[in-house]
């Protein structure tokens, strides 16, 4: 019962976190360099919140490290994917390819190479979220039309991030370190490969860069620093012991669901019918997992 208590947590925190990107995306835009400076600064902020949280002792493994560095790589390339689906106004298809795969390739990953147990209750739970992310998210106005292969990567990238971080976690053969530590070296491989494509990347004539540093966003990189850092670190302990069957889908849809409810706390967005029927099937589907 406690890992299901962490992970709610988790989901707890994510949603915060979405609140704060979202919060920063108002004041900064949604431009690709918006979302380097955001990942930069919040790395930076998360290896310093976690230096200190891990008592200014690193341990380090070499597994770890490339494992995080791994995991960090296609997380960025799905955000880099994601821009150019964006570019094409395939918003609402990126965020149901996104979702779904950070929840089916690690749930059929656990059936077929940990030998994790397959319930008929569970798998038609994975499809009520599925179908209710797909309701919540598609719009008609939208056309795939030749872009649906960058759509499938996302779906393949974003769950892989997930597998790697359960196999880190349930590794016996090699060292690896601390959750924590973890989270540490995730922040570094984001803040040097962040660094590094920023210095690469030309501003845009148009693209007003005092946007991006204004006193308000500092406060918001070091926030999602903690609150993104934390819900990791949720997510990490709760894989040791939850099967990546359950782990995955619960993540998913209890961050639907909190995500949606804190944006129209917050934010006081209207929900439409369609986002009312997915976010209620994703309440059910989530429960099919408890």
């Amino acid at each position: 019962m406690g890992s299901y208590i962490i992970i709610i947590a988790a989901d707890i925190l994510l949603a915060v976190g979405f609140v704060l990107q979202k919060e920063y995306q108002n004041n900064a835009g949604a431009s690709m360099r918006s979302g380097l400076v955001y990942n930069l600064f919040t790395g930076i902020f998360t290896v310093a919140a976690f230096y200190l949280i891990s008592g200014f002792r690193i341990s380090f493994s070499w597994y770890s490290f490339l494992m995080a560095s791994g995991m960090f790589i296609f997380n960025f390339a799905y955000l880099l994917t994601g821009f150019k689906i964006m570019k094409y106004g395939n918003m609402s298809m990126y965020t149901i390819f996104l979702m779904a795969g950070g929840m089916l390739v690690p749930y059929i990953w656990g059936v077929a190479f940990l030998g994790e147990k397959v319930s008929m209750l569970r798998i038609i739970g994975c499809i009520v979220i599925v179908v209710a992310i797909f309701i919540s998210d598609f719009d008609k106005n939208q056309k795939i039309d030749k872009k649906i292969w960058l759509c499938i990567a996302v779906f393949f990238m974003n769950g892989v991030v997930s597998v790697i971080s359960k196999m880190h976690q349930i590794n016996d053969v090699y060292k690896t370190v601390s959750s924590e530590n973890f989270v540490f070296w995730s922040a570094v491989a984001r803040t040097i490969v962040c660094g590094v494509s920023m210095l690469i990347l030309k501003p845009r004539k148009t693209e007003n860069v005092a946007n991006l540093f204004c006193g308000k966003n500092w406060l918001i990189f070091f926030a999602s620093a903690v609150v993104s850092g934390v819900s990791y670190v949720c997510q990490l302990n709760g894989a040791v012991n939850i099967p990546a069957t359950v782990l995955y889908p619960l993540i998913t849809g209890g961050t639907v669901i909190l995500s949606v409810v804190a944006d129209r706390i917050v934010f006081k967005t209207k929900l439409t019918k369609q986002q009312y029927i997915g976010t209620a099937m994703c309440f059910v589907g989530t429960c099919l997992f408890l």
